[in-house]
């Protein structure tokens, strides 16, 4: 799918990761809600869009809440006409945690990899493409953090040398925009290894 006067929403899109796809998705032409639960950084992330050409609008959104969300599409189709595209990113880890190894992050994430296969079908009953990125380590700052409360001996175990960069993860959200045979696929995305697509009849 061309990306060019397409309308592309990207939840978390005021710092980090989310930021970056908004940037990238503005470059290539796209009109862009801005969905974040932080004002400041959703309107400084559209201030940094409008500075380089592109074109995006801020919406306040908190995507567990239902209602935020239908705020959020409505929004999209006011301010823009409609919907094409829509970069899920917002997220994290809250407490408590159980233990203190977040296994709970690692059971959220396989089960966003078994929904994307299991919604390969959309493209064929609605026209809709589900696909998902599963990167390692990304120097954002959050990963800075975590790797701040590591010894050294966790991090020498845990964290590679050569982390991913937020421009990475967007150009790989480009490939699954543009690319209209990706339905229900998953990106692996490893530190200092080319990205891999699993493939579509893997076990999982």
């Amino acid at each position: 799918m061309e990306i060019e006067d397409k309308v592309a929403v990207v939840t978390g899109a005021g710092s980090r990761i989310g930021r970056a796809v908004a940037r990238r998705l503005a470059h290539e032409g796209a009109a862009i809600v801005v969905a974040d639960v932080d004002e400041d950084a959703g309107a400084s992330a559209v201030r940094e869009i409008h500075s380089e050409g592109g074109r995006a609008a801020f919406v306040l959104v908190d995507v567990a809440a239902e209602t935020n969300v239908e705020k959020m599409v409505a929004f999209a189709e006011g301010v823009f006409g409609g919907l094409d595209v829509l970069v899920n990113n917002a997220g994290g880890v809250t407490e408590p945690y159980f233990p203190e190894s977040e296994p709970e992050y690692g059971a959220a994430k396989a089960g966003v990899v078994r929904l994307t296969a299991s919604l390969a079908t959309l493209k064929e009953q609605m026209g809709v493409r589900v696909n998902c990125i599963c990167p390692g380590w990304v120097d954002t700052p959050a990963s800075r953090r975590s790797r701040a409360q590591m010894t050294p001996e966790e991090r020498e175990k845990s964290v590679p040398s050569i982390l991913l960069q937020p421009e990475e993860i967007a150009e790989a959200v480009v490939i699954f925009v543009e690319d209209e045979t990706m339905t229900g696929r998953v990106m692996i995305w490893q530190e200092g290894e080319p990205w891999q697509i699993v493939p579509s009849d893997a076990p999982y």
